[in-house]
């Protein structure tokens, strides 16, 4: 360390005489267009197009430049691809950040780090540093120069503006008012408003975005260049909703396109921030504007492509015409450059150049797979993996090519040279009279011509060697990899290892059964495959991506001195490998560096002092270490940092660190510990002043004492697939009081990314936690993450980890506080839950099945036991691809069930069997396997003539014969057996415990059956059934689920104990096909986002473009809400596509309940509370801090103006009164009134309508153009109109002598033109046409094409006849008979049907699934003609026709109005 501090100061030294000789020339730098590159591709356009024609005869390398550490991108991504769709590999939407971008102005380059988080001065001649500028976060996107600046923005949610020449700071600004609270992010403490989009500059004014979560604001903002604050015609700062504002933006000179990552770009209006809407198309940061004005940008979420929208139509977010923009495609394309009448056109494979006039390819080349392409003179530059190349724009082929080290994200011609930047940090400079080229001679000449596609047929190897286990693959460094594996007897094995380029054999060089073969020189993000050989023997191939290698690229900070008494003390601390320390005080950095030192530690420091933080940074800087191993960040107050609870593994504390213990407390993660360096201090006055000491345990010892943090005490474990081993989805999470989303606060985010899972459709295992830890299975891997920080503490490639269609089977994994166990085929793999190793492989127990070698199925921990099942070989589900691997099937062979010959338990310890159940010629269902306490009970088939299926299942013939059978799983003793009768569970059969009571639940042809019995008897003691909601997308996959004395099979929730049915129902809240899981007040799932609904408030919320898988990915426990990403594959677009896990912002066990936090005239407030010492509440309305002086809560409290509620209560700690508060602040709101769009004819007079919105406030109102006032008049009744009018209102309230006013609206009411009716002869009734598919349709037939099967008159409209009917469509034809002349609004409302009405033979009205629509006609009196097509794919279903009208309440249509 005493190197680091030396090394670190002469760095200083020398750097500081470099700034100087930088600040005696700062004002001699100017750009020349045509030779530099002053910025993201060239020019706000963001054509990469420049004119250097570079001398490729001699060009070659001149400099190569290594930066100090890697690029750490934004995002873990994308997905590999779309398993459900069969599409991929996946286009990437945010990949603006994975090289480090040069830009090139006069001798100087210019890039900024993603690692160090630094704009790093590089002399563009010789590759040497000149300086550095450190912020306070990743920098994203390149710096722009002008005018002798460069400007930028940082994660820290900073734009900047320094000196080109010396880095001096020149101005900084954040739109946020106060200092931006900070969140974990991939390790590093980002803005919840980082600067992602760089800054684009157009006539002296700066644009830029601050955006991350669609959920909180997002600024657009324009500054002055020079002040950077909002100063002076065309500057503003506009707040958005809903937006993700990242990646480069360009301009067209009128509009900003601002990419938005995984949504399509947003326009603004450059001169006064506007939105305009939204580009067409889809997700992705490739931008281009052509000379034309035309906008490139992708196209396909599904595949990769790019569209060119073509004309007027590119800039503006919908043609006046309502007509879709005319655009060009070119499918696979990921990146274009233009040059006079040509495109050039990159995708994975291929270049071909596109003649923009005749609209024909020219030629196209596929012996590239590359990444960038940028043009410079008559020549493209293509940067791929290893290769930079040049090539000819007449014909494609290669004129030059040279190597590089890694893939090639950035590519720069400037300064009479090309500059390669790859995503291993590399950059490269190449001048001409460097080198020689032969392919310019023998390429440049060629005829231009499209490449044939070449197939390559392999043929596959036989497989003959079978492991006993493995192989298990662990990182074990950056460019290192362990494979391991178990094989029948002692031999000596090889690995085939190798990817595109090449493979090579590494030798054992030994003889033995467990082995261990290390591979080096292992490539960051390379995929590779593998194959173990044996003699003649060989595996199968299997996958390794080094992308999902987690250990550390840097250089170890630690020298050969002596460790610190600092450091020999945490290397101490228990179980602690991994994680983040806080230091405060700039005046402690050479503490900070001495934790820094210790592997797997990132140094957090702290300080008020802007300059002294500035320049800390700069010296730290200097080491190559910042950024990885430590950060310095400016905060306002030591006692109140920015940065969420619970983060830190250790915190140090000395007499310097000026911060209170509380806050000390408050950051120490739970398990974690404060280091209170005693040798300079004496620490009790400090800590007598601490209100939240209940929650440590002080170490008072020499040298440091410790503040260990206790776990919270109402945290739940996920330890099983639905929450423990009984089933019930319910860990034992409290979150008591955190009722919807807007009570949470994200803890952290970042990886695992989507690249990680199979996909989201497979309906696969959960996420598990325990012990501070969150363990996530992906595709055939495992990661073990720090659930409070999101460090990655280990991960492990399992080939042969799988397992899906869990509603019809059971999980592969559970956790403990010591172990994960995980299921590979017939073993089970214990792993250290601390450091990922393996400590035993555990076989299946066979039992009577013996002879034949079984998997290993159900999985549990109980006491010391491990509990099992042997499960048919190869009978879990494993497909995860198209349809099929969705699997939302009601019935057929993707609904069988997959069951055990036997359940056993093993010491978890010795692994010695301990006992087996198991009767000959039954099966046991593995979904039903439930233990609550100390009994494990299960459903069980006896049928002797049943039969598994081909696939070793079982059909619904399994449902015969069943016993309910109860077990001492201790000593695996029979408590009781007995016979039951259930409906078969065609679709599903789960049972869950609670209590005294199992519950078991068959779902089968649109219904559920509900049984519960009790766990002491076995006897019935109710049961129910339920109608599915829908009958796909999990509607008829509901799993009983039970908190305290609550069931729920969604929607309904019951009385456990009674079958009581609430009335209060869990709202399906958008497309939900996925399962759930329970805290104590909550249910969490899928409602399109993340979901929570809350049981007391009967509310839900969501977290909008977060989604969970297609079962159970989103998890409360740890005293958390853990959602690992999990929809990585949904190629819908939209998606986050991160782990994200949230916080309580308050963990007072104190609830609210309310209709809205923004509500008109009043609101009334209830308080729930619990754990109160003394049964009270207290609250406050003012804002001051509640106390036992303040008013006590009664009554619901009823609220009339913007109010901060503030409620506390006191629960007993050590013997203590300890404060617990909830605060919300509740906003009334003064709405606009809304006049009513549709006019309505009253005795023969039109008039129109205008709804106030609340109960207070006058509506007032004009006619002739003017705004309303309190002079205007008053609405207070419908008002006549005879000619198109414009309508302007205003709600006015006079509050306590004031006037408060609502905004102003507007609306022109135009008379309609009524529908003439029809003349003609009718009769009552209407006629019904049936209609039967045959199922295997995916479109809507047309009626007029088929022949009916029946047809008759009936009296009214519906399909109660046919509720049950699958696969079938009614057509009702006939009048409806209007009474009088008027506007009606019909409603078609669908049960689980698509549904069409006509008027007129016009389609008027379109429903599907299970919703309501409406429109409004203007009708005639008298007979208007009548069309409804009624299409059912899978019942049960039905549907109903409503009208109201003048006179006519909302009624069906009814027999009296139906004619034919």
């Amino acid at each position: 360390m005493k190197k680091v501090l030396k090394y670190l100061t002469i760095k200083a030294l020398l750097l500081g005489v470099l700034m100087a000789l930088c600040y005696s020339c700062e004002e001699e730098m100017k750009l020349d267009p045509a030779k530099d590159w002053p910025q993201f591709k060239k020019d706000n356009y963001r054509s990469a197009n420049a004119a250097i024609q570079l001398d490729l005869a001699s060009l070659g390398e001149d400099w190569q430049y290594t930066a100090p550490q890697m690029p750490v991108p934004a995002w873990y991504g994308p997905a590999k691809e779309d398993t459900y769709a069969r599409s991929g590999p996946l286009p990437s939407m945010r990949d603006y950040d994975l090289s480090y971008y040069p830009i090139v102005v006069g001798n100087k380059l210019y890039y900024g780090s993603t690692a160090d988080n630094a704009i790093h001065c590089l002399d563009s001649k010789t590759g040497k540093e000149l300086w550095t500028f450190t912020t306070g976060g990743p920098i994203r996107v390149a710096p722009v120069f002008y005018q002798g600046k460069l400007l930028f923005g940082s994660d820290d949610g900073y734009a900047y503006c320094i000196k080109a020449t010396s880095g001096k700071l020149v101005w900084k600004y954040s739109p946020v008012a106060e200092q931006p609270k900070k969140v974990i992010n991939n390790n590093a403490l980002i803005s919840f408003w980082p600067i992602r989009t760089g800054v684009l500059i157009e006539d002296n004014i700066a644009y830029f975005g601050a955006s991350l979560l669609p959920w909180k604001d997002s600024y657009f903002c324009a500054v002055n260049v020079k002040t950077g604050k909002p100063q002076g015609t065309g500057t503003y700062i506009k707040t958005y909703e809903n937006l993700t504002l990242e990646g480069a933006m360009a301009s067209t000179g009128s509009k900003i396109i601002q990419p938005q990552g995984r949504i399509s770009p947003i326009f603004f209006d450059k001169n006064t921030g506007e939105s305009k809407g939204q580009l067409a198309g889809t997700g992705g940061c490739f931008v281009l504007v052509t000379p034309e004005k035309n906008i490139v940008h992708p196209n396909n979420t599904r595949a990769k492509g790019i569209a060119e929208t073509l004309g007027e139509f590119a800039s503006v977010a919908e043609r006046k015409d309502k007509k879709n923009a005319d655009y060009m495609s070119f499918k696979d394309g990921k990146e274009m450059v233009v040059s006079g009448d040509f495109s050039y056109i990159l995708t994975d494979n291929s270049i071909s150049a596109y003649d923009r006039k005749t609209k024909k390819v020219v030629w196209l080349k596929r012996n590239y797979k590359a990444h960038r392409i940028v043009i410079s003179g008559d020549v493209l530059y293509v940067g791929a993996t290893d290769k930079v190349y040049a090539v000819s724009t007449k014909n494609g082929f290669p004129l030059w090519v040279a190597p590089v080290k890694g893939a090639v994200y950035a590519l720069t011609v400037a300064d009479n040279a090309l500059f390669a930047s790859t995503g291993e940090g590399h950059i490269y400079c190449f001048r001409s009279g460097k080198g020689e080229n032969s392919l310019l001679a023998e390429n440049a000449n060629k005829p231009a011509n499209v490449d044939e596609v070449i197939k390559k047929e392999e043929e596959p190897e036989t497989v003959n060697l079978e492991l006993e286990a493995g192989p298990f693959v662990t990182t074990i460094g950056p460019n290192s990899v362990e494979i391991a594996f178990v094989t029948k007897d002692a031999i000596n094995c090889e690995i085939n290892w190798g990817d595109d380029s090449g493979k090579k054999r590494i030798n054992e060089k030994k003889t033995t059964k467990n082995h261990r073969i290390v591979i080096n020189d292992v490539r960051k993000d390379f995929i590779y495959e593998y194959q173990i050989i044996a003699g003649d023997s060989k595996s199968a191939y299997y996958e390794f991506d080094n992308f999902f290698n987690y250990e550390s690229h840097d250089e170890p900070v630690n020298d050969n001195s002596e460790k610190s008494a600092l450091v020999k003390e945490i290397e101490t601390l228990k179980d602690f490998k991994k994680g983040i320390a806080v230091v405060f005080g700039t005046k402690n950095k050479e503490k900070a560096l001495e934790i820094a030192s210790v592997t797997g530690i990132k140094v957090m420091l702290f300080d008020t002092s802007e300059s002294d933080v500035q320049k800390l940074r700069e010296e730290i800087q200097a080491t190559g270490i910042y950024g990885s191993k430590i950060a310095v960040h400016h905060v306002n107050d030591l006692s109140h940092l920015p940065i969420t609870s619970d983060i830190a593994n250790i915190v140090l504390v000395n007499k310097t660190s000026g911060c209170e213990a509380d806050e000390v407390i408050r950051i120490v993660k739970p398990e974690g510990y404060a280091l209170l360096d005693k040798t300079a201090s004496n620490f009790d006055n400090w800590l007598s002043k601490a209100t939240n000491m209940w929650q440590v345990t002080y170490i008072n010892e020499e040298g440091y004492g410790k503040l260990r943090k206790a776990p919270y005490e109402t945290a739940g474990k996920w330890t099983h697939q639905y929450g423990l081993a009984d089933n019930s989805a319910f860990g034992g999470e409290s979150l008591w009081g955190s009722t919807g989303t807007d009570d949470f606060e994200i803890q952290w985010m970042g990886r695992p990314g989507p690249r990680f899972q199979t996909d989201r459709s497979g309906r696969k295992p959960s996420p598990l936690a325990v012990d501070g830890k969150m363990f996530v299975q992906g595709r055939e891997r495992i990661v073990a993450v720090d659930a409070y920080n999101g460090n990655v503490l280990w991960s492990k490639e399992l080939p042969g980890l799988n397992r899906m269609n869990i509603h019809r089977d059971c999980s592969n994994w559970v956790a403990d506080d010591d172990f994960v166990y995980a299921a590979i085929k017939q073993n089970l793999i214990k792993i250290n839950n601390k450091n990922g190793a393996i400590d035993a492989i555990i076989p299946v127990e066979q039992g009577n099945q013996a002879n034949i070698v079984n998997d290993w199925g159900y999985v549990s921990v109980k006491n010391n036991l491990v509990v099992g099942s042997a499960t048919p070989k190869a009978s879990a589900y494993t497909n995860y691809y198209g349809g099929d691997g969705w699997y939302d099937s009601q019935s057929g062979p993707l609904s069988d069930k997959v069951v055990s010959y036997n359940i056993f338990a093993k010491d978890k310890n010795t692994l010695k069997p301990v006992w087996i159940y198991e009767k000959p010629s039954s099966f046991i269902i593995n979904s039903t396997i439930t233990i609550s306490g100390n009994t494990m009970s299960f459903v069980e088939s006896r049928n002797k003539r049943f039969k598994l299926s081909k696939d070793n299942r079982a059909d619904p013939s399994i449902f015969n014969d069943l016993y309910m059978v109860s077990l001492n799983v201790v000593s695996g003793k029979i408590n009781w057996e007995k016979p039951i009768n259930t409906a078969s569970g065609v679709t599903t059969y789960f049972m869950a415990g609670g209590s005294d009571f199992n519950v078991l639940l068959a779902s089968a042809a649109g219904k559920y059956y509900i049984y519960n019995y009790s766990t002491t008897t076995g006897d019935l003691v109710w049961n129910k059934e339920q109608n599915w909601f829908s009958g796909d997308h999990g509607g008829h996959l509901s799993k009983p689920a039970i908190v305290n004395n609550r069931l729920i099979v969604k929607p309904a929730m019951y009385q456990l104990d009674t079958g009581d049915l609430l009335k209060e129902e869990v709202p399906k809240a958008g497309h939900g096909c996925a399962s759930y899981a329970l805290s104590e007040q909550s249910a969490f799932y899928r409602g399109g986002s993340v979901t929570q609904f809350n049981f007391e408030t009967n509310k839900f919320s969501q977290w909008e473009r977060l989604r969970p898988d297609c079962w159970i990915s989103t998890i409360p426990a740890q005293g958390l809400v853990l959602s690992p990403e999990a929809g990585g594959g949904c190629s819908c677009g939209n998606w986050l596509e991160t782990s994200m896990v949230f916080t309580p912002k308050s963990r007072a066990p104190i609830t609210f309940i309310y209709k809205d936090e923004k509500f008109v005239d009043t609101l009334k407030v209830e308080i729930k509370a619990k754990n109160s010492a003394n049964g009270a509440v207290y609250y406050t309305l003012d804002g001051s801090e509640p106390t036992m002086a303040s008013n006590l809560y009664t009554q619901p409290i009823v609220i009339t103006e913007t109010t901060d509620l503030k409620a506390v209560v006191y629960v007993n700690k050590n013997d203590e009164k300890v404060a617990f508060t909830r605060t919300k602040t509740f906003t009334r709101v003064y709405p606009e009134p809304k006049i009513v769009e549709t006019p309505q004819l009253i005795d023969e007079n039109w008039v129109f309508y205008i709804e106030r919105i609340g109960q207070s406030g006058t509506v007032h109102y004009t006619v002739d153009g003017s705004s309303p006032s309190l002079k205007s008049p008053k609405f207070d009744g419908p008002v006549p109109f005879s000619e198109k009018t414009l309508v302007k209102a205003k709600t006015i309230w006079k509050n306590k002598g004031k006037l408060i006013e609502s905004k102003e609206t507007s609306f022109e009411i135009q008379i309609p033109n009524l529908i003439a009716n029809v003349e003609t002869e009718v009769e009552q009734g209407v006629s019904r046409a049936y209609y039967k598919g045959n199922g295997k349709t995916n479109e809507l037939p047309k009626l007029d094409d088929i022949k009916a099967v029946n047809a008759k008159i009936v009296s009214d409209i519906n399909a109660t006849d046919f509720a049950n009917q699958n696969t079938f469509a009614l057509r009702f034809k006939g009048y409806v008979n209007i009474p009088v002349d008027g506007m009606y609004t019909f409603s078609s409302k669908s049960t689980r049907s698509y549904d069409f009405v006509s008027f007129h033979n016009m389609v008027e009205l379109q429903s599907k699934g299970n919703a309501e629509v409406s429109k409004v006609l203007p009708l005639k009196k008298g007979l208007h003609p009548l069309l409804v097509d009624h299409f059912v794919g899978e019942g049960p279903s039905d549907y109903s026709l409503y009208i109201e009208g003048p006179k006519l309440n909302k009624q069906l249509v009814s027999e009296s109005m139906l004619f034919h």
